[in-house]
């Protein structure tokens, strides 16, 4: 609600198409900053399934019980070539194998994540020993080890599938570098995820490792995640609705027939931003945007000066 209630700052959306960088300043969005990348998290999906069906089962027609076993055990590495040697142990020491029981429509409803211990993953490999002669399996078991995290990698290595595009890291600093000077203090002080991508565990510390080096060392760094990422979204659109805010906002359909996107702008779109401006007025940002003004101005030199 704090991160929320600043009003400016960043929004990072990984949702189901797309990833936006959102550069937000006095509730409204800064244009000329916003940045896409085309992933999110369907194709994130349909890589695993893609992964799974190679090295497993075919699962290419499982979209559903894909996405859950994402939603599950998918993780986002904090040292990739660590956890990549660490996956190729043998699976009776391998801490990231994990086992997904697929349903089977009798015994199995639901797919379901099966007990991970070491003891467990042993006597299962024992059993499949004893079983390979005669009786077929009762369970159809889908083992996962370095799928886990690869997969949500792509988010910020979108060229490692294909996506010749920047990633969160490197989109995030290309948003907020798009937007007047003054502005970047207060946004790296607010960076706000959501979307249910972002819910992956080590999704934020990952992110302050990527991101920390790309902001200037005169401006602190905090990234906020919402208790539900997922539906954060969702209710900022009710408080909106619920605010005296939304009849200024609103445009009618007949307004918005006649005058198409300028209907929106001419609601939506600062002032400033309008006029084609460096930045906000100081009587908008405030004593604390002026102080990072005057701090930015002691260490980059004036494009007079240049």
């Amino acid at each position: 609600p704090d991160s929320a209630s600043a009003r400016c700052g960043v929004v990072l959306d990984a949702g189901f198409s797309f990833t936006h960088a959102v550069p937000v300043w006095d509730g409204e969005a800064v244009e000329r900053g916003v940045r896409r990348i085309n992933l999110g998290g369907k194709a994130l999906t349909n890589y695993l399934k893609e992964l799974v069906s190679f090295r497993a089962w075919n699962m290419m027609d499982e979209y559903l019980i894909i996405e859950d076993v994402k939603e599950r055990l998918c993780f986002v590495s904090q040292d990739i070539q660590g956890d990549l040697l660490g996956a190729k142990k043998p699976p009776q020491v391998n801490t990231f194998r994990r086992e997904y029981i697929l349903p089977d429509g009798l015994k199995h409803p639901r797919g379901f994540v099966k007990e991970f211990s070491l003891e467990a993953v042993c006597e299962s490999l024992k059993k499949k020993r004893q079983e390979k002669e005669g009786t077929k399996e009762e369970e159809q078991v889908l083992a996962l080890t370095n799928e886990r995290f690869m997969v949500p990698e792509a988010l910020f290595r979108p060229a490692d599938i294909g996506i010749p595009q920047a990633g969160l890291a490197e989109t995030i600093s290309l948003a907020v570098g798009a937007c007047p000077a003054v502005m970047h203090g207060l946004m790296w002080a607010n960076v706000i995820c959501t979307g249910g991508c972002v819910a992956m565990p080590g999704f934020k510390e990952r992110l302050f490792t990527e991101l920390r080096p790309l902001v200037p060392d005169e401006f602190e760094l905090y990234i906020h995640l919402p208790q539900d990422p997922v539906s954060a979204a969702w209710h900022g659109g009710r408080a909106l609705a619920e605010s005296d805010e939304f009849t200024k906002r609103a445009v009618t359909r007949e307004d918005y027939l006649k005058n198409g996107n300028r209907a929106v702008q001419a609601r939506h779109l600062p002032a400033w931003a309008a006029k084609g401006g460096g930045g906000p007025p100081k009587a908008l940002y405030g004593a604390a945007a002026a102080a990072v003004e005057a701090k930015h101005s002691k260490l980059t030199p004036s494009s007079s000066s240049a």
